[in-house]
């Protein structure tokens, strides 16, 4: 789930141009793996849902091979790593089956934990079905508990136990007159920061990991590319033409953020998915890296002036992909929400915002998605080829494209540039019922 004050656009950081022309090789070195045929699925395979996790039988780690590893971090301009780190995908879930079963699919083999969480209550301290401890992921069979973890909270903690994580927080301007609202707001906040440290504790005193190994803070529709956590896990951070400005103290993948379809780009590169290495997390805890998300990783950190670098083709933030009836219980648990508004649980307006490609908080049209050929034009970060290259219509992760069918029912997967045929009149008309 997507909010302004948690998302915000990246921006360039002085990158070397190393960067820039290294990315456009990123993906050569994944073409040198070779897949073992296609087998039909058994009942023993991993599953969640219709989903078959892994149709081709055990995937090991593509980019294992020393040479693979080698090539691909040159690729990304950086050194291999003396040796592989643990790579740790943390996240909390709210539902959201079809993200976690794509997040599964591309990156089992490459991540070597995946520790997820939900609760029985939402944020503001409301009853939901904790779906984790009701069995959703039993399927998974073999990864359950051994590569997938899954955790439940019975209930939140109380707002003043959490509170202090939030209290500087600055309050959006349509709290800041309303005392209550604004603790609220902060409590909601608290309560994400608190979920966060679960998860990364739980990876830190459960998982046997060391100093190097790597914990990845994002969201269940929020998924590495393959080549970006292969670069995690396999390379150093810092790039080979900025070694003179000392080890990058952390990396950012930057992903392309779409909503409700993979078709529905946001026209800018996005920095929400947070990484930070073991040996990091324990010197400064648990409670200070936790707040990454929001403040970022410098602040996190402690280091205003902290060395940041960034990962091209860093995947993809999948907002919303669901149906108005799960989007309107998200907007409704997010921490983002003021829960005052009937209109931002309203399933038509929320069904107006997925046929028009709009955003779904009804926000004004300082946010506007397009086609991958209308956002590449529009980003100013990358030149629009290379865009098209490593976020364009052609980079879709594998679990759409083995089911295709039912991601195009559901319209998360459309043909490329469907949604500009529509009429203006009919796109207005859209519009004007998508807004709160």
């Amino acid at each position: 789930m997507t909010c302004s004050t948690l998302t915000r656009p990246f921006r360039p950081m002085r990158l070397p141009q190393l960067v820039m022309t290294a990315a456009a090789v990123l993906l050569a070195a994944s073409a040198h793996v070779v897949r073992s045929p296609l087998f039909p699925a058994s009942s023993s395979h991993p599953r969640l849902g219709r989903f078959d996790l892994e149709p081709n039988g055990v995937e090991p780690d593509p980019f294992a091979p020393r040479e693979v590893a080698k090539r691909l971090c040159a690729a990304a301009g950086r050194r291999i790593a003396p040796k592989p780190a643990k790579l740790i995908d943390t996240f909390p879930f709210h539902r959201e089956t079809d993200m976690i079963a794509i997040k599964l699919r591309e990156l089992h083999g490459i991540v070597d934990h995946f520790v997820t969480l939900d609760g029985s209550q939402t944020f503001a301290g409301k009853p939901s079905r904790a779906w984790l401890s009701d069995g959703l992921l039993d399927g998974l069979g073999p990864w359950l508990n051994r590569s997938v973890h899954p955790i439940t909270l019975a209930e939140n903690p109380a707002c003043e136990e959490v509170y202090g994580q939030a209290a500087n927080l600055v309050v959006p301007a349509k709290f800041a007159a309303n005392a209550t609202a604004a603790r609220l707001w902060r409590c909601g906040w608290a309560q994400e920061f608190h979920r966060r440290r679960v998860l990364m504790d739980f990876a830190l005193e459960r998982l046997e990991l060391h100093e190097h190994d790597v914990i990845v803070q994002s969201d269940a529709d929020e998924v590495l590319s393959r080549e970006a956590a292969a670069v995690l896990k396999h390379c150093e951070w810092e790039l080979i033409a900025a070694s003179s400005m000392g080890e990058a103290k952390s990396i950012v993948p930057v992903v392309s953020l779409h909503n409700f379809a993979l078709d529905n780009h946001l026209p800018a590169m996005w920095e929400v998915i947070r990484v930070a290495r073991v040996g990091q997390i324990r010197r400064l805890g648990t409670p200070a890296i936790s707040t990454a998300r929001y403040t970022g990783m410098p602040q996190s950190f402690g280091q205003p002036g902290m060395h940041v670098t960034a990962l091209l083709a860093g995947g993809w933030h999948m907002s919303t992909f669901c149906s108005p009836v799960t989007a309107a219980r998200k907007l409704l648990a997010s921490v983002c929400t003021d829960g005052v508004n009937a209109r931002t649980s309203d399933r038509n307006r929320i069904e107006a915002c997925m046929l028009a490609g709009l955003d779904g908080w009804g926000r004004p049209d300082t946010v506007k998605f397009t086609s991958a050929a209308g956002a590449a034009q529009l980003q100013d970060f990358l030149h629009p080829d290379d865009y098209e290259f490593f976020y364009g219509s052609k980079r879709v992760p594998l679990l759409m494209k083995e089911y295709p069918e039912h991601f195009g029912e559901r319209r998360q997967w459309v043909p490329t540039g469907a949604r500009d045929k529509m009429p203006a009149s009919v796109r207005a008309d859209l519009t004007a019922r998508c807004r709160i």
